[in-house]
């Protein structure tokens, strides 16, 4: 029998300021796949097998609401009581899925994007989101699997999304015209993909140690 392991995390809460030790039991497990992410704007997270999952947008659908009561008295008791539930429920969804992921996925590599870049892009759209925060909630939730090692690997975005993942070749859309395609066929073998699932399958090769060379993915531990 695996033996159980303890898991101990630390969270503050908003208003009283006490931080407290909790006590977490180990990952129940249910699979050991492993999956490459693509993490997005549009669609929250691109799993490599197809799967997609889109975030609430917690502040977007109460930002009407702070809005008036910022026009009100800007410090107020309000204010900070709805802007601290917001921040509750976002916490309390991440927890959620990536012990959903976690109990799924023995092994993940996510496309390692530029947060701090993409929030200066598209502002609090993206901040609502806050991939980067359940990103790191994931890595701790795969430390608690008992089936270990299990971790999530950063892997650089780097032409992800212009690599077909068929056949290794370039093909795929460039620039800033190239955001808004959302599918393309690559010239290189025909194959049609899905931006974000094929940019997720690139993904997952890269963090298996395989690279594109002219044309077809390499292993490097070759």
């Amino acid at each position: 029998m695996t033996p159980q392991r303890r898991c101990e995390a630390q969270r503050r809460t908003q208003r009283e300021g006490i931080s407290i030790t909790e006590t977490r039991k180990p990952i129940e497990i249910i699979s050991s796949k492993e999956a490459g992410i693509d993490p997005g704007l549009s669609t929250a997270l691109t799993f490599s097998n197809g799967e997609k999952i889109n975030f609430p947008k917690f502040y977007r659908e109460s930002q009407k609401l702070i809005g008036n009561l910022q026009r009100k008295c800007k410090n107020s008791k309000k204010v900070k009581a709805k802007q601290a539930k917001i921040n509750n429920q976002r916490t309390n969804h991440h927890h959620q899925l990536s012990f959903y992921i976690a109990q799924r996925y023995k092994m993940i590599h996510w496309s390692n994007d530029n947060f701090n870049a993409l929030k200066r892009l598209h502002g609090k759209s993206y901040s609502d989101v806050s991939l980067g925060a359940f990103r790191d909630l994931l890595e701790a939730k795969l430390a608690s699997r008992t089936d270990g090692p299990c971790s999530l690997t950063k892997v650089s975005c780097k032409l992800s999304t212009q690599t077909c993942s068929s056949c290794g070749a370039t093909a795929g859309p460039k620039g800033l015209a190239g955001l808004a395609v959302r599918e393309w066929t690559c010239s290189g073998c025909g194959a049609t993909h899905d931006r974000d699932v094929n940019a997720a399958k690139v993904t997952l090769f890269s963090g298996q140690g395989m690279s594109a060379d002219q044309g077809k993915f390499i292993s490097r531990k070759l």
